[in-house]
């Protein structure tokens, strides 16, 4: 008869779980669906963008594919069309917090559903953040016009939204994965 540890494993030991590569594979799909579709990701941008605009900053807005079309109270023409690009676009931040998560997954001592919740909740910090930094850009167009706008909100106002975004969408992933290891105990043979 042979005797079993059920103890889990040692502090500062990594375990990798092979069992959960479909998942894996899933969050690595859809971070590389999200960069491959990145047009399309721009255009839902664009039109949360737009929605964020009207809600929350009161500008007159729609969205075309890829590009938000705001009615601006202090430029010439009347009409500003901003068109998301692809540094402008969360896309490649939403494909990066995939690929964490689909490597998180290998982890032995992180729970699956701590790192679903983590990679859902941070990509949803990073989206809104950049979702506000173009609704902001847009209410500054409308209230300060082309020039002074640009300057005050995409150059300075917006990057900070962008970093601020960044590093809460990155503590968010990793808190949750701290809050809720993997207690289990196992069974080793």
């Amino acid at each position: 008869m042979a005797l079993h540890s059920i103890d889990g494993p040692k502090a500062g030991e990594v375990r990798v779980r092979w069992e959960r590569w479909p998942l894996g594979i899933l969050l690595v799909a859809i971070g590389g669906g999200v960069l491959i579709a990145e047009t399309s990701f721009r255009g839902a941008e664009a039109w949360g963008a737009s929605a964020f605009a009207r809600g929350v900053f009161s500008v007159p807005s729609t969205a075309y594919p890829s590009v938000a079309i705001y009615e601006g109270l202090n430029l010439h023409d009347g009409i500003l069309a901003i068109r998301i690009t692809l540094e402008c676009t969360a896309a490649i931040a939403v494909a990066a917090l995939c690929f964490f998560g689909a490597g998180a997954l290998f982890i032995r001592n992180v729970q699956t559903l701590a790192v679903v919740g983590a990679s859902t909740l941070s990509v949803l910090v990073m989206l809104l953040f950049n979702e506000l930094r173009l609704a902001f850009l847009a209410a500054a167009f409308h209230w300060w016009g082309l020039k002074h706008g640009f300057e005050v909100a995409h150059i300075f106002y917006g990057s900070i939204i962008s970093v601020v975004g960044m590093v809460l969408a990155v503590v968010v992933f990793v808190v949750v994965l701290v809050r809720f290891p993997d207690t289990r105990r196992r069974i080793d043979a």
